[in-house]
């Protein structure tokens, strides 16, 4: 029994996962100097006025913003956001529904992951920008066929 776990787990660790988005969560460093030199003018110098607290705030707000962003990458039978050095696994029969949103920005739609856990009743939702090739949506469809993929964002197909 534990060989059979193992060679399972050894298969889980084998199989690559493919990246759909890159979290640019390292660019929250290039903010610090900018929080630092206002923090300073502060209680140093002579930034005394107003603006310097609104650009602190901006500065610290924008930190966090950029702090949340996450990995999405997939393999042949989960999905997986990271965060850090957290993982959440989630298997493609969970997934309901691949969309693409309405809105745009830049001149370009972001996509729209509804998916539910195990244990829990609510669906959730996973937002992202990504140009999927359809190997995601063949490998999700191949594992969940009731799954909802919508590549159009005006029309339900």
């Amino acid at each position: 029994m534990a060989k059979i776990t193992l060679s399972l787990w050894k298969q889980m660790k084998m199989q690559e996962k493919k990246t759909i988005t890159f979290g640019k969560a390292w660019l929250r460093y290039l903010l610090i100097p900018f929080i630092l030199v206002f923090i300073f003018g502060i209680f140093v110098g002579d930034f005394k006025d107003g603006w310097t607290f609104v650009l602190l705030f901006i500065s610290i707000g924008l930190f966090l913003w950029i702090k949340r962003a996450r990995k999405l990458k997939h393999d042949d039978t989960y999905f997986y956001i990271i965060h850090g050095k957290k993982e959440k696994a989630i298997h493609f029969s969970n997934i309901t529904s691949i969309k693409k949103s309405k809105a745009k920005v830049n001149g370009s739609r972001y996509w729209i992951l509804r998916y539910k856990l195990e244990d829990e009743v609510k669906v959730k939702k996973c937002r992202f920008f990504s140009s999927f090739d359809g190997k995601f949506h063949g490998a999700v469809r191949k594992v969940n066929p009731e799954v909802v993929i919508w590549t159009h964002p005006h029309f339900n197909h």
